[in-house]
């Protein structure tokens, strides 16, 4: 029901939170103003607060692309911001760019958020280990959400299961997943130590 609410609105702008355990190393909470749009998909991120790297990085699915590699726009922050203003393009799956996110800038949206939580709720049924359960309603922010938990089987390091831990907020009047808190294990840790990866 929440897909279908998500694919009846083609775009849309939000205020992005997120705070990751990225290569080993919990990331500062982040704050970034989001314009996205479905067709062409599009992504268009400035940051408010905490930037790493880019102060503004710009995707539009096919608008940079060779050989088969899609590019995004990126303007540095601080002082190389300065010296490349009118930004550099870099391959949105290199090296460089999965260093500072989890997931890439084609795999964002509510859409998308919603596919990623199905594709692995499927992959673990039959599993004892799997459930996925309604938690109750609770406010995130000003928003009132329904609270979905899903825990996954505990992954080895070569299984497909991203977390043990999912907690899922979904507005009431809107149906979309408004936030995501991701943990490593039923403590709610994301790796022997830290507090959850958190995407709203």
């Amino acid at each position: 029901m929440c897909r279908e609410r998500c694919s009846s609105f083609s775009d849309y702008r939000c205020r992005f939170l997120r705070q990751e355990r990225v290569q080993g190393s919990l990331t500062a909470e982040q704050e970034t103003q989001v314009s996205f749009r479905q067709e062409p998909f599009s992504v268009d991120m400035r940051w408010v607060r905490n930037s790493d790297r880019a102060r503004r990085v710009s995707y539009v699915a096919g608008r940079w692309s060779r050989e088969g590699r899609e590019f995004a726009l990126i303007e540095p922050a601080g002082i190389l911001g300065f010296l490349v203003p009118s930004g550099v393009k870099r391959d949105i799956h290199s090296a460089e760019m999965t260093a500072s996110s989890r997931r890439s800038l084609d795999q964002f949206g509510f859409r998308n958020t919603l596919d990623l939580i199905l594709k692995y709720c499927e992959l673990a049924k039959g599993d004892p280990a799997y459930d996925l359960r309604f938690v109750g309603v609770e406010m995130l922010g000003d928003r009132a959400c329904y609270v979905l938990e899903r825990k996954l089987p505990v992954s080895p390091v070569d299984h497909p299961f991203p977390d043990r831990l999912l907690v899922i907020y979904i507005d009431r009047e809107w149906l979309v997943p408004t936030g995501c808190f991701a943990c490593a294990d039923d403590a709610r840790r994301v790796q022997p130590e830290g507090a959850c990866d958190r995407r709203l």
